[in-house]
């Protein structure tokens, strides 16, 4: 999984990733909005391009299937390519068997350029499709709010959002601007989840929350913005109160990107000579200092995307300057276990215990025991 303030919502071809999944005929379809044009022949994959030793068609539908002798490297993507798309309806019947990362991208990009793992790679909006519960049904007891990374869309962490409301929190799950230099870059992503804590704690009255008690939550590129909102001073959006802190009272940091300056840190000279000039003001690391919220940090020891090296020496930074900081490994695990279809149910489970752990022992989140 990347980080997602390189994606644009651009509008290509229908995409669908698919890992053991069929497209089948619905037995009971309902009937199809006029002027309907069928994107698949059922007889060949003609107008679609994707890897031939996962794709084929099979008594009449699209089949994707990987084995052990055929393993996907990576996400990859059937693409659709015989035409463009503008607004669109799509009507579709599915299989999905096993547990997998599934879903259908729109308003994508297909990423032919980089570092990229298979000649199919798509970034953009997903509709998940997958044939399970997404998270384990747990029954639970003040705010959490989570600004997503996933193409700055607050859908996918929507349901840990009421996960938690279902426990007395209130859940809040926030998009955000996606960075697509030079229009908008990594700093209008910051003002934007800093803009949201504050319109939260300005409104805090409506929506039932306790101003002294806001958590904050970001998971990959997300961590960077949850982790900026608490250390990073400045990048606030135009028209702001600056009088309404932006400050989290605590924070949540999954495998988060939180170095952004050379050697050791993230490289953002992708997002061009501008951004690359202020790695120092938007890295949470050089930014630690006393007084900062309480944090703990879940890393996976096998994470190669942003390596667990970098959550040890934030978590020691944290403390050297007083602050109350954790940090959980989980060993073996890689980039991105939160996400369902990345991290498996007892991965996603346990984080979520680990967090639960540490919300009750701050008091924001009342002992399962007491109620």
């Amino acid at each position: 999984m990347l980080h997602r303030w390189a994606v644009a919502p651009i509008v290509l071809p229908v995409v669908l990733c698919l890992i053991s999944f069929q497209l089948a005929a619905a037995e009971t379809a309902p009937p199809e909005s006029p002027g309907m044009k069928s994107l698949f022949n059922g007889q060949n994959l003609e107008g679609w391009d994707g890897d031939p030793r996962l794709w084929s068609v099979k008594a009449g539908v699209i089949h994707g299937e990987t084995t052990l002798e055929h393993v996907a490297n990576g996400n990859t993507f059937l693409i659709w390519k015989a035409g463009q798309t503008k607004d669109f309806e799509l009507r579709l019947s599915f299989r999905c068997n096993a547990t997998n990362n599934s879903g259908i991208q729109y308003r994508s990009k297909h990423i032919t350029e980089g570092k990229v793992s298979n000649a199919w790679v798509v970034r953009g909006y997903q509709h998940e499709i997958r044939n399970e519960t997404l998270l384990p049904n747990v029954r639970y007891d003040q705010i959490l709010f989570w600004p997503r990374d996933v193409e700055g869309l607050p859908e996918q962490f929507a349901l840990l959002a009421r996960r938690y409301a279902a426990r007395g929190l209130v859940g809040i799950s926030v998009g955000y601007r996606l960075a697509k230099p030079p229009e908008t870059t990594v700093p209008d992503c910051v003002a934007d989840v800093k803009s949201a804590v504050r319109w939260i704690r300005k409104h805090a009255g409506e929506l039932g929350v306790d101003p002294a008690r806001i958590v904050v939550l970001g998971d990959s590129a997300g961590g960077h913005l949850a982790a900026a909102t608490a250390l990073l001073p400045g990048f606030d959006a135009p028209g702001d109160d600056p009088t309404v802190s932006a400050r989290p009272d605590a924070l949540v940091l999954f495998n988060p990107v939180i170095d952004t300056t050379p050697p050791d840190g993230w490289d953002l000279k992708g997002q061009g000579e501008a951004v690359v000039a202020l790695a120092k003001d938007l890295s949470p690391m050089d930014h630690v200092s006393a007084g900062a919220p309480p944090t703990l940090v879940i890393h996976g020891s096998a994470d190669t995307v942003t390596p667990l090296a970098g959550s040890e020496r934030f978590v020691a930074a944290m403390r050297a300057a007083g602050n109350t900081a954790r940090l959980e490994t989980l060993d073996g695990k890689g980039h991105a276990f939160i996400v369902p279809g990345y991290g498996d149910n007892a991965t996603i489970a346990r984080a979520l215990e680990l967090t639960d752990d540490f919300l009750e022992g701050e008091h924001i989140l009342g002992s399962k025991n007491s109620q």
